[in-house]
């Protein structure tokens, strides 16, 4: 019943998390390079939070990253991957 769901929020209580679990990269970027879904342009695409290098100055970078290593422009949302079933 909606009336005892809890609300739904990160593990620190302070950034709103949609009812299905995507994050708005506006509220929390993601902590590390493990394999997550994110969200851009529409489609929900596999991907990394990655350190990338900047190839005219050199200077590293976060960015989300296709599983490939390309840059994926976009991103609106996030979410860790789901726990696969048992």
């Amino acid at each position: 019943l909606v009336q005892d769901a809890e609300p739904n929020f990160d593990v620190n209580g302070n950034s709103p998390v949609t009812p299905d679990g995507w994050i708005s990269c506006s509220d929390r970027m993601p902590e590390d390079t493990k394999m997550l879904l994110a969200f851009s342009q529409g489609e929900i695409v596999a991907a990394y939070w990655n350190w990338v290098v900047n190839p005219i100055d050199y200077k590293k970078y976060r960015a989300f990253t296709y599983l490939s290593g390309n840059i994926l422009d976009d991103v609106t949302h996030w979410m860790p991957l789901p726990e696969p079933p048992l």
